[in-house]
């Protein structure tokens, strides 16, 4: 079950990154919007890959030190591409 969850979180990862420049086309409210999806699913993806890609117990929840992060590095990011 384990290699199946990190092989999915791989594509999603892989997913968000590839949208990820949307981001930086669009400006305002659905700038913010966006950001903070691919945000949160970089967040989320990162905590399951802590728990070692097992959610059985219970989904792994990121801090939201970690959500605020990377809300930043999506909008830097999306300025440097955009």
């Amino acid at each position: 079950m384990r290699a199946l969850v990190a092989f999915e979180a791989e594509r999603a990862g892989s997913l968000l990154n590839e949208g990820t420049p949307l981001v930086g086309s669009v400006h305002g409210r659905l700038k913010l919007l966006l950001a903070g999806f691919v945000a949160g699913g970089r967040a989320a993806l990162d905590a399951v890959a802590a728990a070692g890609h097992d959610v059985l117990p219970g989904p792994p929840k990121p801090t939201k030190a970690r959500l605020m992060r990377e809300v930043g590095a999506v909008l830097r990011r999306a300025r440097r591409e955009g």
